[in-house]
C-alpha cells in the first residue's frame, strides 16, 4: 500500500511539473541531469537529452547548432557552466532557439545539485520595447504633451520636455 501511494504522488508530481507553464530541470552536484520537463524539451529543442547526461553535453548541443550565435562553443558552454556552478537568485535571460526570449531562475539544492526554472517573457519583453518606444516618442515630442494618471491626479501630472519648455512650468506639476 504505501509503494502504491508513493507511486501514486510521483506520478502526480510529475504530471503537475510537465503540464506547468514553464520548464524545469534539475541537476545534481556533479550537473548531471536529473529531472526535466517537457516544456524544458520544447523551449530549447533538445530531444536528445537524457537523465543522467552531463549538463554541459546538454548545452553544446545547443552551442554547436549555433543557438549562442557566434563564437567557440566550448568557451559559450563554459560561460553558461559557470551560472549552475555558483547559482544566483537573480533572473538570467536567454534567447531560445527560435527567438523566443526565456527568463532562467535558478536555485541551489541542499545536496549541491540545482532546480533552474525556465518562463517564456517573450510577450512581456516585447510590451517592454514597446513601453520604451512610446516614452521616447512622448518625451521627443514636438508639440507639448501632457499626461495624467487615470484618476485625473495632478500630483502624478507629466509634461514633456517640449511643454516644459513652451509653458516654463517646471516637469512635474
Amino acid at each position: 500500500v504505501l509503494f502504491r501511494s508513493m507511486r501514486e504522488v510521483s506520478g502526480h508530481l510529475n504530471a503537475a511539473l510537465d503540464h506547468m507553464s514553464g520548464g524545469i530541470v534539475m541537476v545534481d552536484h556533479d550537473l548531471r541531469l536529473q529531472f526535466f520537463n517537457r516544456n524544458f524539451i520544447k523551449a530549447y529543442n533538445v530531444p536528445e537529452v537524457t537523465k543522467g547526461m552531463p549538463l554541459e553535453e546538454a548545452i553544446l548541443l545547443r552551442a554547436k547548432r549555433g543557438d549562442f550565435g557566434a563564437g567557440d562553443p566550448t568557451e559559450q558552454v563554459r560561460r553558461r557552466i559557470e551560472h549552475y556552478r555558483t547559482p544566483s537568485a537573480a533572473p538570467v535571460e536567454d534567447l531560445g532557439p527560435s527567438g523566443r526570449v526565456m527568463e532562467i531562475l535558478r536555485s541551489p539544492t541542499p545536496d549541491g545539485g540545482v532546480v533552474a526554472v525556465f518562463n517564456d517573457i517573450t510577450e512581456r519583453k516585447a510590451a517592454e520595447s514597446e513601453l520604451k518606444r512610446v516614452h521616447y516618442a512622448l518625451e521627443h515630442a514636438a508639440d507639448g504633451v501632457v499626461w495624467i494618471d487615470r484618476d485625473g491626479d495632478r500630483k502624478s501630472t507629466r509634461l514633456n520636455s517640449s511643454h516644459v519648455s513652451e509653458s516654463r512650468m517646471p516637469s512635474s506639476a
